[in-house]
């Protein structure tokens, strides 16, 4: 991952100079994004700053005091993403739709090993070039006592729904971050009287008087 960092940062360094850039500096998103919450900053303060991207979490500090003058605390991260999620809801959730967890007959049970090929859409597209694997999914098929599952893996290989299913589980994420931020509104019952304005309430006593009461 170091050489292709490193190469693509070549890459788009010769494309700045080309464009007519005379200094390029290259910056951490997360280190970048703090920098550009700083400049907003009207008071001095210290900011956490996270940038939860598909194949890993950043996070930095920054003491932000307006303008340029800021500095950055800490910077780490860790490799997980949001592609991990999507993995796991694949693994948990979908692939037992598609025989994860079955019995071909009493005795044989279906290794999970090939449902660690599903959790990526470009390795689902790699098990229908795999001929050992669509005979085995064939046999499967025969045997089993229930085939549908079976039958839906197969489909899902042979014509070519990974990348489909993965787009699927990405959007039923957006509308899960969407159900649980989405503030709802509570009717609240209320009941409605009228308070009479003399000096008996605070109030009432400001009111009738229009003098200024301190507590």
């Amino acid at each position: 991952h170091e050489e292709k960092n490193r190469a693509a940062a070549k890459h788009l360094y010769a494309a700045a100079l080309a464009a007519g850039f005379k200094r390029v500096d290259f910056e951490f998103e997360p280190v970048a994004a703090a920098y550009n919450y700083a400049l907003s900053a009207q008071t001095p303060e210290h900011a956490l700053i996270f940038d939860f991207g598909g194949g890993t979490f950043d996070v930095t500090i920054v003491s932000a005091q307006g303008g340029w003058r800021s500095n950055i605390l800490g910077l780490a991260g860790a490799p997980v993403g949001g592609s991990d999620f999507d993995r796991s809801i694949m693994y948990e959730k979908i692939a037992p739709s598609f025989g994860k967890g079955c019995y071909v007959d009493d005795d044989h049970h279906v290794s999970d090993a090939v449902f660690l090929e599903l959790l990526n859409w470009q390795t689902i597209l790699n098990l229908n070039r795999n001929r050992r694997f669509l005979r085995t999914l064939d046999d499967w098929i025969f045997y089993a006592d229930d085939p549908a599952p079976f039958k839906a893996l197969k489909r899902l290989v042979k014509e070519h729904h990974g990348f489909a299913l993965f787009q699927e589980i990405e959007n039923e994420k957006k509308r899960l971050r969407f159900k649980y931020s989405h503030t709802f509104s509570r009717e609240i019952p209320l009941e409605e009287f009228v308070m009479d304005m003399n000096k008996k309430s605070i109030s009432g006593y400001v009111a009738v008087t229009g003098e200024v009461v301190n507590l």
